[in-house]
């Protein structure tokens, strides 16, 4: 037995014993009538009630709710899809030709995931800015060197994974492939001050200053694309390739936060415009319509239909939050019901691409699917993967969430202080 083991179980049962033990302190503190905020914070029961609790705010943005959780399916779909043996036949029916091209197209998911973020973080920065203020599996099967080389190359190249940079590490050799999108997310969130502090600034100037910068951005990807010809894999995970789409969010939650001040006004007619647009955007993005076949303009096409993704999902949140508009869709995907799975979000993603490869791995032999089978595997994964996400939430991110806002909350009670303090004078 290596000694990586008994460190993983130690880590787990510690885990365990925080989570066990400070819930059954809060339940005798709170019979006792001294309940501890410290003791909830490890707290199961706690956790749970954070987890399924409904906000109602009307500054909550629900809608983004759904667009998480079902990208995160979607995503969870496409990434068991790539580990079929059995391929998509032509001859098949209509229905399965649809479910193919939808679940195909789950990398834009990732797209939804940035563009979502930007928005809530672009609205946090400015209210800010306003008020000044596993252990190892014994495995066997006809894939387990896969499980191996992974093994190997995260014991040798441990450091971009601390230092989050892994998307510009030897991208096509990750040990962990499905991590490059937390460094990713990690560099624009930290991107994301400054960028917001200009907007701010330059209110509706911003306007023209950032849409020139991502038409800019769209020529360099041009560049990469067709002229250096980068390999697809370091343009996929590369955070300037992702920086339009990201800045595209910013601007939109920059609009949502300040639209009053904006004076921005849709008529009908332009709203069932960007309805039309947007419908057609997807449905081209699944079916592949047949356009004109002109080199230069299918290039074009081809860099900014990322970004043109993008601009449908800040659309979709823009007219279901701030236009009401959208009638039953957007009554579907501002249900309440999605908030726990959109808390979830970060342990699915997480958890999801581990469950599909050790579930491979242990099948004795490659099996060929055929699509009802195939279906039937992938529902699987998304009812065990949300149910071991929801224990990874409520056992370790949720009391790491509620830690660090508890010791942010003392750090800024002592700024407070500091700042109220009496000036000296000599």
């Amino acid at each position: 037995m290596s000694t990586e083991v008994p460190v993983n179980i130690s880590v787990l049962l510690l885990i365990i014993f925080l989570n066990v033990g400070s819930t059954l302190c809060q339940i005798l503190f709170e019979k006792l009538g001294k309940p501890s905020k410290l003791l909830s914070i490890f707290s199961i029961k706690t956790n749970f009630e954070r987890l399924m609790r409904r906000n109602e705010s009307n500054s909550a943005i629900g809608c983004i709710d759904a667009l998480k959780a079902l990208s995160a399916f979607w995503i969870m779909f496409g990434h068991r899809s790539q580990r079929f043996a059995f391929s998509y036949e032509e001859n098949s029916q209509w229905w399965s030709y649809l479910l193919e091209k939808l679940i195909g197209r789950y990398q834009k998911g990732v797209i939804t995931f940035f563009a979502c973020s930007a928005i809530l973080v672009t609205i946090s920065l400015l209210r800010d800015l306003n008020s000044s203020n596993l252990p190892q599996f014994l495995v066997s099967g006809p894939e387990i060197g896969e499980l191996i080389h992974r093994r190997n190359l995260c014991r040798e190249g441990w450091l971009p994974y601390l230092t989050l940079t892994q998307n510009y590490a030897k991208t096509w050799e990750y040990c962990l492939s499905y991590t490059w999108y937390l460094s990713t997310d990690f560099q624009l969130f930290y991107s994301t001050p400054l960028i917001v502090y200009c907007i701010w600034k330059l209110k509706a100037k911003s306007f023209v200053v950032f849409p020139m910068l991502i038409v800019l951005l769209q020529v360099f990807k041009y560049y990469r694309m067709f002229i250096s010809v980068d390999d697809n894999i370091s343009l996929y995970v590369s955070t300037e390739y992702r920086l339009g789409q990201y800045m595209i969010g910013i601007l939109t939650g920059y609009i949502i936060y300040d639209r009053n001040d904006l004076k921005f006004r849709a008529s009908n007619v332009k709203i069932a415009i960007a309805w039309i647009l947007t419908t057609f955007f997807f449905c081209d993005t699944f079916f592949n319509f047949k356009l004109p076949n002109i080199l230069p303009l299918d290039r074009i096409y081809k860099v900014i239909k990322d970004d043109l993704w993008s601009c449908s999902i800040c659309w979709i949140v823009f007219a279901c939050h701030c236009l009401k508009s959208g009638g039953i869709f957007r009554s579907f995907l501002s249900h309440y019901s999605w908030q726990p799975l959109s808390r979830m979000c970060l342990c699915i993603y997480l958890v999801h691409y581990q469950y599909v490869v050790l579930t491979n791995i242990n099948q004795k032999q490659n099996i060929s699917y055929g699509k009802w089978w195939k279906l039937h595997i992938q529902l699987g994964d998304v009812m065990m993967c949300t149910i071991i996400s929801a224990v990874f939430h409520l056992f370790v991110e949720a009391p790491g969430i509620q830690l660090v806002s508890l010791l942010w909350r003392r750090q800024k009670r002592s700024y407070q202080n500091i700042k109220n303090l009496p000036e000296s004078h000599e």
